[in-house]
């Protein structure tokens, strides 16, 4: 019946009333409780004071009246309205219209409905503060994203469409309607080609994009033009498997922050030292900061190392050049083996020693000065003769000053630069 329809129906209001009218007001020691009118008011006043208000899940399938809903919540800058059950459009543009502070709104998954009748009229006058929008998990095609952006262009700082379905972007009035969009969060979709990307790679603010946990396998190098803003690109849990990609992002020249976390490309064995030395102007890769010892390392290693490396392009063997002039080293130096390739003699290095197997962590960690060019497999002896542990039962893992993420020492025939093992570093020693 259309009694039990309009039972079941839930506003944006009813919701509010539901989580917030039964909070108890904490007013420091001794706690006040209020009842009856009194309580009323008190929590009304605390509504009232809210910038955030969170109201995902709560199975909303209309907005309800706006009027009443602002005199709730006038200093809403944050709104929550994820995971509930909101259809029309035009009801939620309503609402972000009436709240004059409202800076940032959630609207992921629900089942918005946005049409072309939708399309934003050029008689509208009302201004809105909105710089935020959640449009992820919702089926949305990208000429009905533009639709809802619309009405916010003048404002729209963040655009995040997340897990939706996305293959490409076609070119529509994108450039005119993100033309303000500094963060562009586009993770979880499915887009393979970095060309279905084009139409975006020309917005002047576009200073982060995400495309994490997408098919995506390599990246084209920017034509003239492409991405003028962009400083930060992740592009973890992607399918990129070739340093061609690499080389092609170093020549975006405002990158300067990079993640690359579990994808092909980077489980390979000193990958990170590979894509710093490569790439001069990053300053943070996977989320760390890259300081100046660590470049200056990687570079080493990438000078002593590149004979080794699989996949050698055109842009590394320029950087090689260029490192070994940085270095005053010649490409026959570079060439030929042991630690003259990088300094005229290996050097003592001091690291710590650090027993953390269950059988042998009682033991006091130990300091020791070793060849910078120790192979790994004379290192386990060391640590069998200080703490009594075989060495086939050892597994080493480096620590170093500028990255506290241990790495392990798996190939006990390479030396302990292969692994960036320098001064003050600590080595782990646990077991099998």
């Amino acid at each position: 019946t259309w009694g039990n329809i309009l039972e079941n129906m839930r506003s944006v209001l009813a919701a509010i009333h539901d989580k917030y009218e039964n909070v108890d007001i904490d007013f420091g020691d001794p706690k006040f409780q209020f009842v009856g009118q009194q309580r009323l008011q008190v929590v009304a006043s605390s509504v009232n004071l809210r910038t955030v208000v969170c109201l995902d899940g709560f199975d909303i399938d209309h907005v309800g009246d706006v009027t009443a809903i602002v005199e709730q919540i006038p200093n809403v800058s944050e709104f929550d309205l994820s995971s509930n059950k909101l259809e029309n459009f035009q009801e939620v543009i309503r609402l972000i219209d009436a709240l004059p502070n409202l800076k940032e709104i959630n609207l992921r998954a629900n089942k918005l409905v946005i049409g072309e009748e939708d399309r934003l009229s050029t008689t509208r006058t009302t201004q809105s503060a909105l710089s935020s929008i959640v449009l992820s998990e919702m089926g949305l095609e990208w000429s009905q994203i533009l639709i809802a952006c619309e009405y916010f262009s003048s404002t729209l700082h963040t655009l995040r469409v997340c897990s939706s379905g996305i293959q490409t972007i076609p070119l529509l009035n994108t450039l005119q309607v993100l033309d303000r969009v500094e963060l562009l969060h586009l993770d979880g979709n499915l887009i393979s080609e970095w060309a279905a990307l084009e139409p975006i790679s020309h917005l002047p603010r576009l200073t982060t994009l995400l495309l994490n946990q997408t098919p995506l396998k390599s990246v084209d190098a920017p034509s003239e033009g492409q991405y003028p803003a962009l400083t930060c690109l992740t592009l973890n849990y992607t399918l990129i498997d070739n340093w061609q990609t690499i080389a092609n992002l170093s020549r975006f020249r405002s990158l300067t922050s990079l993640a690359v976390v579990s994808t092909p490309i980077y489980s390979s064995l000193n990958a990170r030292a590979r894509v710093v030395a490569q790439f001069p102007t990053l300053r943070s890769l996977n989320q760390t900061e890259i300081s100046r010892n660590e470049r200056e390392e990687s570079e080493h290693w990438f000078i002593q190392n590149y004979a080794k490396l699989q996949g050698f392009t055109d842009h590394e063997k320029e950087q090689l050049q260029l490192l070994s002039q940085k270095w005053k080293l010649s490409l026959e130096e570079t060439t030929t083996s042991t630690s003259a390739q990088l300094t005229t003699a290996s050097r003592l290095i001091e690291v710590e020693l650090r027993p953390i197997a269950l059988s042998i962590c009682e033991k006091p960690p130990q300091k020791k000065k070793i060849p910078d060019n120790l192979p790994v497999s004379a290192l386990r002896m060391v640590c069998a003769r200080l703490f009594g542990l075989a060495t086939e039962k050892q597994i080493l893992r480096h620590m170093s000053p500028d990255n506290p993420f241990p790495e392990e020492m798996s190939d006990a025939t390479a030396d302990i630069s292969t692994y960036l093992v320098k001064n003050r570093s600590v080595i782990l020693i646990d077991e099998k």
